[in-house]
């Protein structure tokens, strides 16, 4: 039941952290929480299928800026998920790269606490 509850958590933290990032990034906008919730449930697909295919793909990339590009993999990895999702948009791939880096940072933190309290 504990396990339950800690993912329920984390899932709404995720979809808190889109709305956030929605209300304070210009070129991020979210309808609502349900289109929220689609969005942390597509980041999730792409995470396991499409985005270890681009890590491997732009390794080379990667090592020489010193692991930096993966911020850019992460921005365009949500910049392409506003592209299929309804009531969510990423006007460019800046905006994406930040609230990529700014979604991650509100789940990591948030998960420790989560994690400390459940």
């Amino acid at each position: 039941m504990k396990s339950l509850i800690k993912i329920i958590l984390h899932i709404a933290l995720s979809a808190g952290a889109v709305l956030l990032v929605a209300n304070y990034i210009e070129g991020i906008n979210v309808s609502g929480w349900q289109a929220a919730l689609v969005v942390v449930f597509a980041l999730f697909v792409v995470k396991y299928t499409i985005k270890p295919i681009l890590t491997i793909v732009t390794l080379p990339i990667n090592l020489f800026t010193l692991g930096l590009f993966s911020f850019v993999i992460n921005g365009f990895v949500l910049w392409g998920v506003a592209r299929y999702v309804e009531g969510f948009e990423v006007t460019t791939l800046v905006a994406g790269i930040i609230g990529a880096f700014t979604i991650s940072v509100i789940k990591t933190l948030g998960g420790h606490i989560i994690d400390a309290l459940v």
